[in-house]
């Protein structure tokens, strides 16, 4: 093509033709920039999809964290939702020595709890990328870094409150009661039945796991639930316009 438009240009000048060789360089010069217009507004497009291409990506890795902690979530609460009526027959009063023999595992509430480790991986990807972001890409961004702040702080905070009162009350009970060791073992001991009936440091004791438990790591993790499940919503919709 260059050879073409050499060729034409020549004779041109060798028929003197000045004025329209100058008309045919200009025009020359005019298709060559709109062609280098053209390419580069061609590889912005290409750069704009590749980094819509990976966002959505990392969406999608950000949804499969989300949904394996709500899962995790869900066992948590299931696990705790069979217990919660020994915990309340404690703390009102109702619990008897006949209700310890016929459901043993009362016995045991404050044994152990489960525990989950949030996700973090595909929220990391996410603080990491750097491509272009159009408005409303930007606004689920913005939502998700804001449900990662919130939730990895409240989250810690409950998860603590949790660890330190389950801590203090076992390191008090290994050091204070014989029965201990029985206890951590889950081996029925009649001494600990009656200390659990009849003292009030038990139901103390129960009272304040049951509500750092319940009443405020259980509540966190459902609102936690709450949330990621619209986020997801969020994220769908964004992809899908």
């Amino acid at each position: 093509m260059i050879k073409v438009f050499h060729k034409i240009r020549q004779k041109m000048l060798n028929q003197g033709k000045i004025g329209s060789y100058l008309k045919y360089a200009i025009g020359e010069i005019i298709l060559v920039v709109i062609g280098i217009l053209i390419a580069l507004q061609v590889n912005n497009w290409n750069e704009e999809r590749k980094n819509q291409q990976q966002l959505y990506s990392i969406y999608s890795a950000i949804e499969d964290d989300l949904r394996m902690d709500i899962k995790d979530i869900n066992s948590v609460i299931s696990e705790m939702q069979v217990k919660e009526p020994c915990f309340l027959q404690v703390i009102n009063g109702e619990m008897t020595q006949e209700i310890y023999e016929s459901h043993p595992k009362c016995a045991y509430i404050l044994a152990g709890f489960p525990d989950i480790s949030m996700r973090q991986n595909a929220f990391n990807l996410l603080s990491e990328f750097h491509g272009y972001e159009k408005e409303k890409q930007k606004e689920t961004i913005k939502a998700i870094n804001e449900f990662y702040t919130y939730y990895n702080t409240e989250i810690a905070v409950d998860q603590k409150s949790v660890t330190d009162v389950f801590n203090s009350r076992d390191s008090y009970w290994a050091k204070k009661h014989p029965w201990y060791s029985d206890y951590l073992f889950k081996k029925p001991n009649q001494t600990f039945i009656d200390y659990a009936l009849n003292s009030y440091e038990y139901k103390n004791e129960v009272s304040i796991f049951y509500f750092v438990f319940f009443k405020l790591y259980i509540t966190i993790l459902k609102s936690y639930k709450q949330d990621a499940l619209k986020l997801i919503d969020r994220m769908h919709s964004e992809v899908n316009l």
